[in-house]
């Protein structure tokens, strides 16, 4: 474009017009953004003379903290699982096979190969139906 230089800094894709720089001695930039007015800020690795590195020449107003963490909870998160209030229920075999709707003899396989998630007290079989819930889901 005649009248107008693009800005170098390599992200910037606006034309600014060659004029903007008027009134500035040449070789010299214009003031970043944030700067406060009358100061320039130090370019070197060291910070310049003053050593006080780059926060140092841009001043405090310019040193940017990190976001408070109240704006970080306003991301979309999932709701817990719910569960269901029958979930510590312990069931007997018999409650078993009528909850699954199998015979008693496929219920007693499926526990003694642990295909079911299962105690055994004694001589019987105690089941958790949350437990079973997550077996049938595929979750166990």
């Amino acid at each position: 474009m005649k009248g107008a230089s693009v800005a170098q800094d390599g992200y910037s894709m606006t034309a600014r017009p060659s004029s903007s720089r008027a009134g500035l001695p040449a070789g010299t930039a214009p003031p970043l953004r944030g700067t406060p007015a009358g100061s320039s800020p130090s370019r070197s690795a060291a910070g310049g003379a003053g050593g006080g590195g780059l926060a140092a020449g841009l001043g405090a107003s310019a040193v940017t903290t990190p976001a408070p963490a109240a704006t970080m909870s306003a991301l979309p998160t999932a709701p817990p699982p719910v569960r269901p209030s029958d979930d510590d229920d312990v069931l007997t075999v018999d409650e078993l096979v009528a909850w699954l709707r199998l015979s008693e003899s496929t219920v007693l396989k499926l526990l003694s190969e642990r295909a079911i998630p299962a105690r055994k007290v004694g001589h019987q079989w105690r089941v958790r139906r949350g437990r079973v819930r997550d077996w049938l889901d595929g979750r166990e």
